[in-house]
């Protein structure tokens, strides 16, 4: 049993992510939640109200104000709702709370020898710290494991505050998450792991983003610790700005141009471009004369053209019988949805195709796989929030569903690789945060009976949380003996912007470790992006997105 203590707000003011970090402990049997410490000291304003008044900088902090209200309305994301946040509450208040008063000077919190001898009775593995400022003392020390604490930002680039501004504010296209256990050193604590994420549009957005989806990274150290230690690494030497809240006109002025570039004017410029007849992101898939994932250039593939109302996208080959198969997105403009189809490839043309997957939501990434004498089908269909395994009653065109499985969870890109042991595995891309974002987390999954899909998950899910490389991007497949995984590069600039090709070097149910080895990423004028990868033969297969495609007559 793991025994935690929480320095945290209080109860009637708790953020979306502390109910949801709570909801989760509430459903662990192996840990507990020993004694919940808020902060008892009143709140003292460090600016009398003569000063607050003739403030230079009011104006500036005004604006800023506004335009975060302004944003916050804007931003759609799934709160708990009140019924399971009074739930929450109700298991809180069989914890013990206890209020304490830590010595204060501006922004450090020092717990002296005594109010850390009160801590230490309570015997606690580890704290996690959702409040207080900057801690110093022998508080700690106290805790077996230390004190757990965020950092939302990369610490090798980013320290100080507030979290999710300055990579907005930099144009920077990822957004680093630090988890670190607690030193004298501001945001320089022993690294426990990082997250990557995609920068969003806007500050209040990337910051709200980025706490949310940092849960994943608490619970999965969490669950680890119950099983093995955890392994520190140390921080890096900072040299660079400590940055600060912005309050500087120049600053807050950049900032405003930066809010109605990233929304407002995108919002125009994608309408501008509707009413001439542009599309915007059109994919198109290719054919290599190659195979050799390092040696692809656009120039020696062969485009496969397609009804102007359309774009194919994530495709799949299968060999059968005589036929070359080609399984894949048809993306339908009017509909604003993808289905599955298939058709015959020869010479590099389609021809017989079908449509041999349609519902009301949007589908997309044919996975095929054959296992004795049957095929399987897992497509994309991540709005469902379920992921559906289809059997073919009559290959390729007829299917019928066999499995559902990840009820109630979103997915995407669902990929089996079997192992040189030949031992099946589910790569998987999954979200349980409030934003549905399916780009930052790879989960893997021991399958155990392919037909019943009985599955055992990944001690360390997620293996991977980092925007840059996390979701599937095709087959896994095997290269000079190597195990190889093709994936996404997705930053703020574009979803799928590039494929990674990584070295799978360990792959078992408590390691999963892997290394990019090439990146694919075509710098041509209107390409904005390349998303996925399928070799056969002595080719490949690969989809290439356009920034804008003429649609008019």
């Amino acid at each position: 049993m793991i025994k935690i203590g929480i320095f945290s707000r209080k109860i009637d003011n708790l953020s979306n992510f502390e109910y949801r970090f709570y909801n989760w402990c509430k459903q662990q049997d192996w840990l507990e939640i020993s004694v919940i410490f808020f902060d008892g000291r009143k709140k003292i304003s460090r600016k009398s109200t003569l000063l607050k008044i003739f403030d230079f900088h009011i104006f500036s902090k005004i604006i800023f104000k506004l335009i975060n209200k302004f944003d916050y309305f804007n931003i759609k994301y799934k709160k708990l709702d009140s019924n399971k946040k009074k739930e929450i509450i109700e298991w809180l208040n069989k914890i013990e709370f206890k209020s304490i008063f830590p010595n204060s000077n501006n922004y450090v919190d020092y717990f002296d020898e005594k109010l850390s001898n009160i801590i230490k009775s309570y015997d606690l593995d580890i704290i996690i710290r959702n409040e207080f400022g900057i801690i110093h003392g022998n508080i700690l020390d106290i805790p077996k494991y230390g004190i757990w604490s965020f950092h939302h930002g990369d610490n090798d680039i980013n320290r100080g505050g507030p979290a999710g501004f300055w990579e907005v504010f930099y144009h920077h296209k990822i957004t680093g998450v630090t988890l670190q256990k607690l030193n004298k050193n501001l945001d320089g604590g022993d690294i426990i792991e990082k997250g990557y994420y995609p920068t969003q549009e806007t500050f209040l957005r990337n910051n709200i983003f980025i706490i949310e989806k940092s849960l994943e990274i608490l619970t999965k150290n969490l669950r680890i610790l119950n099983f093995e230690n955890i392994k520190y690494t140390k921080s890096k030497v900072y040299k660079g700005e400590i940055y600060k809240y912005p309050i500087k006109y120049s600053i807050i002025l950049k900032y405003v141009w930066i809010f109605f570039k990233n929304t407002i004017f995108n919002k125009i410029k994608k309408k501008f471009f509707y009413l001439l007849k542009f599309k915007l992101n059109h994919w198109v898939i290719y054919i290599s004369k190659t195979n050799d994932f390092n040696r692809i250039d656009l120039e020696n593939c062969v485009p496969i053209k397609t009804n102007k109302n359309f774009f194919l996208a994530d495709p799949f080959y299968i060999k059968y019988k005589k036929n070359d198969l080609l399984f894949y997105e048809k993306f339908d403009y009017k509909k604003n949805k993808g289905k599955i189809a298939c058709s015959i490839l020869n010479e590099n043309k389609l021809s017989d195709e079908k449509i041999i997957l349609d519902k009301e939501y949007h589908l997309s990434y044919p996975f095929v796989f054959q296992y004795l004498n049957y095929y399987y089908l897992m497509p994309e269909m991540s709005e469902a929030k379920q992921q559906n395994i289809y059997k073919s009653t009559n290959f390729p065109y007829e299917w019928k569903l066999h499995k559902i499985i990840f009820k109630n969870r979103y997915c995407a890109d669902p990929t089996i690789f079997k192992d040189k042991n030949s031992q099946f595995w589910l790569f998987i891309n999954q979200s349980s945060d409030p934003f549905n974002d399916l780009n930052s987390e790879l989960y893997i999954y021991k399958i155990k009976n392919i037909d019943t899909f009985e599955m055992e998950p990944h001690k360390k899910n997620p293996v991977i949380i980092d925007s840059r490389c996390a979701r599937n991007a095709g087959n896994i497949f095997f290269y000079n003996d190597i195990m190889v995984r093709p994936s996404q590069n997705t930053n703020s600039i574009s979803y799928g912007n590039s494929i990674n090709f990584s070295q799978i070097d360990k792959l078992c149910i408590h390691e999963y470790d892997e290394r990019k080895i090439f990146n694919l990423n075509f710098n041509k004028k209107n390409i904005v992006g390349t998303h996925h990868f399928c070799s056969f033969n002595n080719k490949s297969i690969l989809d290439v997105c356009f920034g804008r495609f003429f649609n008019g007559i």
